[in-house]
């Protein structure tokens, strides 16, 4: 069924639920100006609650970010202040504001970030305390996955309360291996999430050789958990996706797999989910396998990213078929995975969210 239509909009993308499941915000590319976004903000029935017009330039913060993940929402706890990035200026300045979603007015501003229309800007992420922004910069990475993770080669952390900043980049020993983070802050805000890229001795894909890890890192830099890339290789692992964080931040679950022995094209997708105070690496569930000679790609490759449902019983991602179109999977309890496909590009996937009494 239909949740909501906006005979207005060119494109619509989810971007998330209120803590609460009160309010769900949308990103609305308008018919009137292809070249500027919106911010809407429905009620759980589905009609509309108010709309910020004109907040960005969908040619200057990029319209792959804004869909993908790398534009960030983030509520007050009584849920009547909003935080997003705008631009609204001529010298394309982006601003971190605090807006009131009753009144549809913005009330201060965050943080300004001057970077000039000439360079290529940042994207943010505010951590749900609003004590930290993430700024996310640097050049696009192509990794080994097929994907490209969009400015998340060098991440800097603000201290709003304090002013004072952190490079988690720097922080990152370089014999590591290269960094690329992953959009925006665990549930809580405790952790920012990162693959690294070891092993460069190891043939690969698009000049990324390397086995991945992934770690986690607190809001000044600190490495404080790590899935290292021996615990993977032990169970096949030659990539992996960014986590999808169960609610109360004990573990998460995240999309991996295995390439053929010349790392010419995937054998397997599965999903998986990692306990952080256990150590537990476990597969949840094998969504593919791929037989020879399919080295171009499977009828439906999962692609992510990863949607736990409340409660953590089913998960939703989307697919990517031979044919290029974009489908959401669900994968049920029952090991069943139940798959939609449409004609025309479709958003990733959102669960709807079980509303919270007070």
């Amino acid at each position: 069924s239909i949740f909501y239509q906006d005979d207005t909009a060119a494109y619509l993308q989810l971007a998330g639920w209120s803590p609460s499941g009160q309010y769900l915000a949308v990103l609305r590319q308008p018919k009137r100006d292809y070249d500027v976004v919106d911010i809407c903000f429905l009620r759980r029935d589905g009609t509309l609650e108010t709309c910020f017009d004109n907040i960005a330039s969908y040619r200057l913060l990029g319209g792959y970010r804004l869909f993908d993940d790398f534009y960030s929402i983030t509520w007050s706890d009584d849920e009547q202040r909003v935080y997003f990035i705008q631009n609204q200026n001529p010298d394309c300045r982006l601003e971190v504001v605090e807006a009131d979603i009753e009144t549809g007015s913005v009330h201060r501003t965050l943080y300004e970030h001057a970077g000039g229309c000439a360079s290529t800007p940042p994207t943010f992420h505010l951590s749900p305390s609003q004590r930290y922004l993430a700024r996310y910069a640097g050049r696009d990475l192509i990794t080994s996955e097929h994907t490209v993770a969009a400015y998340a080669r060098e991440v800097l952390t603000i201290d709003l309360l304090t002013g004072d900043q952190y490079n988690l980049t720097a922080q990152i020993p370089p014999e590591r291996g290269p960094v690329a983070f992953c959009p925006g802050w665990s549930p809580q805000g405790r952790f920012l999430s990162a693959r690294i890229y070891t092993e460069p001795e190891r043939p690969g894909l698009y000049a990324f050789p390397y086995r991945p890890e992934v770690v986690l890192v607190n809001p000044t830099g600190q490495i404080v958990h790590t899935l290292a890339a021996d615990q993977l290789a032990a169970q096949g692992i030659d990539f992996v996706h960014c986590p999808a964080w169960d609610a109360d931040e004990t573990g998460f679950y995240f999309l991996a797999g295995a390439y053929d022995e010349e790392w010419a094209w995937r054998q397997s997708v599965s999903i998986y989910h990692y306990a952080l105070a256990s150590d537990e690496l476990v597969e949840v569930n094998l969504l593919q396998t791929f037989p020879p000679p399919s080295k171009f790609g499977a009828d439906k490759l999962a692609i992510g990213p990863l949607r736990v449902s409340p409660g953590a019983t089913h998960i939703a991602f989307s697919y990517l078929s031979r044919m290029g179109i974009i489908g959401v999977g669900i994968l049920f309890p029952d090991g069943e995975v139940l798959q939609y496909e449409y004609p025309h590009p479709v958003g990733s996937p959102l669960w709807f969210s079980a509303l919270v009494q007070e």
